[in-house]
């Protein structure tokens, strides 16, 4: 019923409500077949990695919310695992962020000196596995997960907190 071209034709043009629903349906039945097709899989994927490994290593370079919403994850799963997290910093955002707090990047160094003293403290995180790096020339390979290859890394340190 929900292939049925000439029946959501009928429907829309006929029945506004029943095409609604058909629309509704149809639209959860597409979600539901990407997640099983696509999405199920790589969850499985990255589950099994988890419990292989002993040490994890986050790389964020998105924006300063999304970093701290990623942080409960960190924390649940530093229960069980050492945890690094890298932040890279001077990532350009592609267009449509005319007016973003960072300007052309998702984080600066400036934003992520305000964000060090948060992640200083979180008891959690070890500091010395707190790395803020800038990569540059970075070429991206889409594969079951993203791979980043690196030319140049230039470490910054931190030193009581804040970047140097």
């Amino acid at each position: 019923m929900l292939n049925n071209p000439i029946l959501k034709l009928w429907y829309k043009i006929f029945n506004k409500s029943k095409y609604q629903i058909y629309k509704h349906k149809k639209a959860q039945f597409d979600r539901i077949k990407f997640y099983n097709e696509e999405v199920y899989d790589n969850i499985l994927n990255i589950q099994k990695n988890i419990d292989n490994k002993k040490e994890l290593s986050f790389l964020h370079s998105g924006h300063m919310g999304d970093l701290i919403y990623s942080l409960a994850v960190i924390k649940e799963l530093s229960k069980s695992h050492a945890c690094k997290l890298y932040i890279e910093i001077n990532k350009t955002t592609p267009p449509g962020y005319e007016n973003h707090p960072s300007g052309k990047y998702f984080l600066d160094k400036r934003i992520v000196q305000l964000l060090l003293p948060l992640l200083m403290n979180q008891k959690y995180l070890k500091t010395e596995f707190i790395h803020v790096k800038m990569i540059i020339n970075t070429m991206k390979i889409k594969n079951v997960k993203w791979n980043f290859l690196k030319k140049k890394n230039i470490l910054y340190p931190i030193q009581n907190g804040f970047l140097m």
